[in-house]
């Protein structure tokens, strides 16, 4: 009688943690972007009271062979479309951090940041990934 209580018990354990498991592992999937060239692709925004909208943007390279080109982008909601209101970009190579930031007053509206990181093979120019990360959209 007890090792049938203790087989259920250890079979309830190993499919919770089975379940657990599986479940983590598509959440990951569908939450967190897989990368193949890329360690790290983020975007930011604000704006502050007097409409000063800064915009920034990193990427870190995973490849060491390799030059990368982020380009910040901050957009503007308009009806159902985003549009370009302003762009900056930076170029580096290597595994080495890249940042980028840039400044524009806006009008009332809402904002977003789109940072997009192209990363190209230093020796053939070939694009081994381009891969964009959008912000959190700001009203002001």
């Amino acid at each position: 009688m007890k090792r049938n209580h203790l087989r259920k018990a250890i079979s309830t354990i190993l499919f919770i943690a089975v379940t657990i498991t599986a479940i983590s592992s598509v959440v990951s999937a569908l939450f967190e972007p897989l990368y193949q060239n890329i360690t790290v692709l983020a975007g930011g925004l604000s704006i502050d009271s007097n409409g000063l909208a800064t915009a920034s943007g990193s990427v870190t390279p995973s490849n060491s062979n390799s030059t990368t080109t982020l380009t910040v982008e901050l957009q503007r909601q308009s009806g159902n479309s985003w549009l370009r209101e302003a762009s900056w970009s930076n170029s580096g190579s290597g595994t080495r951090t890249i940042a980028q930031q840039g400044q524009r007053f806006v009008v009332r509206g809402t904002y977003r940041v789109v940072a997009t990181a192209v990363v190209r093979c230093s020796s053939t120019n070939t694009i081994l990934e381009i891969a964009s990360r959008i912000s959190h959209e700001v009203t002001h």
